[in-house]
């Protein structure tokens, strides 16, 4: 069968064009008598659309380049479609001298957004990795790209239970449930039991998602070198090469395999954790099965807890936290709550708490865990000066060469800190502070390294679950003998 590339005249200038007619900006920056401005936005319009064309040709030429021989599928093509048409808005205003405002960050999110959710599949696992990177991206992208994680539809159960029998072979669970306990973009979640009995969790890779992962990957490859031409500042291909690894480790239950094995080792004989075993025997690259833990979601379990019991599971919650990233240097790097169950035990005030999910796990090596826990005690002892070396010495680099950048970027967590470390501060926000510190790196601006992005994710979340209960405990001190540790 012979290959097609991608057509260029897929309504891309009638899109764009359709954009800038509509962008009031540029009615606004025109003055004249009328009849000069329709002339005015019209050539305006027709130039971008122009532009747009081009971009989208270039962009094709670009994914053929670095997805080698991928397929010029309609999937492709809409993709740099949408990303030459998202563009063309942008430079439609820029060309004019302004600069891009709320309202077309907003639109352009919004599209960004529909095209992931219509597609499903590895782009959308893409724009839920991208929601989590404030420190780039403006606060309507992250707000419209955070919409991705809610609840995907589940696929066909009968397409499932072809994957499984295809991976492990018929007969091999005496039942499965073919309604999922968990959807996402990639993969379902589905309760299972072997002929002796033993109930599992069968996590189950979408059919049909591998076959998009090329075309998917080479249009973010594309979209980024194009960005990067004129906008190298950002550093948006190395965030496209993250994104990528990403994507592509999540599509190996091996790895993730490997990784419940290694958390599972780290939390050994720790009697408020249960981490799922994985049965080997029953899982591939495509199909993984876990034993079955039974348990209530944590942010539910929080929201009915007595005192006692709350306040012993958001301990746990975040001295195990600090022992994967300072001690172990191994943690699940996707907080989202649905990650946790608390299962109850003998002792109603201590019910343990369950991690779930190892497919985005992240580690750090020796010298960085101990860089970390350093500019962690200098934010807790004040040092503000220290705090700056520590971010320096972890990898934060101002992109305007100013040296002051790092130490404003350490002045603003050193203040969001002392406020954060009292529990009993009603109107501190961590959510908010985090985005205050993304923003300041934005403006000044200065590059943040991966794994702090990573770890500001899951901090962030373990700080909104405790200033949204506010639980008697103290964090600094179920923190620092990690910390101590690590420093060394």
């Amino acid at each position: 069968m012979t290959e097609t590339s991608p057509s260029p005249r897929d309504g891309v200038a009638e899109r764009a064009a359709a954009v800038i007619d509509r962008a009031g900006a540029l009615v606004a920056r025109v003055r004249g008598h009328v009849g000069r401005l329709a002339t005015d936005v019209a050539r305006d319009a027709r130039a971008v659309a122009a532009e747009a064309e081009a971009l989208y040709a270039a962009l094709a030429d670009g994914a053929r380049a670095a997805g080698g021989a991928v397929r010029g599928s309609p999937r492709l093509g809409r993709l740099l479609g949408e990303a030459a048409a998202i563009a063309a808005a942008y430079r439609a205003v820029t060309a004019l001298g302004g600069e891009p405002g709320e309202a077309l960050h907003a639109r352009c999110a919004r599209r960004a957004h529909d095209v992931a959710a219509d597609l499903r599949g590895p782009i959308l696992k893409v724009g839920q990795l991208a929601a989590a990177r404030a420190d780039l991206l403006p606060p309507a992208w992250t707000r419209e790209l955070l919409r991705l994680t809610d609840r995907v539809p589940p696929v066909d159960p009968a397409a499932i239970l072809t994957r499984i029998d295809a991976e492990i072979g018929a007969g091999r669970f005496a039942a499965i449930d073919p309604e999922p306990l968990a959807a996402a973009s990639l993969a379902q979640v589905h309760a299972a039991t072997l002929h002796d009995g033993t109930r599992v969790a069968v996590k189950v890779q979408v059919p049909g998602v591998e076959d998009a992962v090329d075309a998917d990957l080479a249009a973010l490859r594309a979209v980024a070198a194009a960005v990067d031409a004129t906008a190298p500042s950002l550093g948006l291909g190395t965030i496209a090469a993250e994104l990528a690894r990403a994507i592509r480790a999540e599509l190996d239950y091996r790895a993730e395999a490997a990784s419940a094995a290694r958390v599972a080792a780290v939390h050994a004989g720790d009697p408020d954790v249960i981490v799922p075993g994985v049965h080997a025997e029953l899982s591939t690259r495509r199909v993984l099965t876990l034993a079955r833990v039974d348990g209530e979601r944590l942010v539910d379990y929080l929201a009915g807890a007595g005192a006692a019991a709350r306040d012993h599971v958001l301990a746990t919650l975040v001295r195990t936290t600090a022992e994967q990233i300072f001690v172990h240097g191994c943690f699940q790097a996707d907080p989202h709550p649905g990650n946790f169950l608390v299962v109850s035990g003998d002792d109603p005030a201590r019910p343990r708490l369950a991690l779930l999910d190892f497919g985005c796990v992240a580690t750090l090596d020796g010298p960085v865990r101990a860089a970390y826990a350093r500019l962690c005690l200098s934010l807790f002892g004040g040092d503000g000066a220290g705090a700056a070396e520590g971010l320096a010495a972890l990898g934060f680099v101002a992109r305007d060469g100013d040296s002051r950048s790092v130490v404003r970027v350490a002045d603003a967590m050193l203040a969001a800190l002392r406020r954060g470390v009292r529990l009993d501060d009603p109107a501190f926000d961590p959510a908010a502070a985090l985005a205050d510190a993304f923003a300041l790196a934005r403006r000044h601006p200065v590059a943040a390294p991966a794994h702090f992005v990573l770890i500001g994710r899951v901090l962030a979340t373990l700080g909104g679950l405790l200033f949204a209960h506010r639980p008697a405990i103290q964090p600094f001190a179920l923190i620092a003998p990690a910390l101590s540790g690590a420093a060394r």
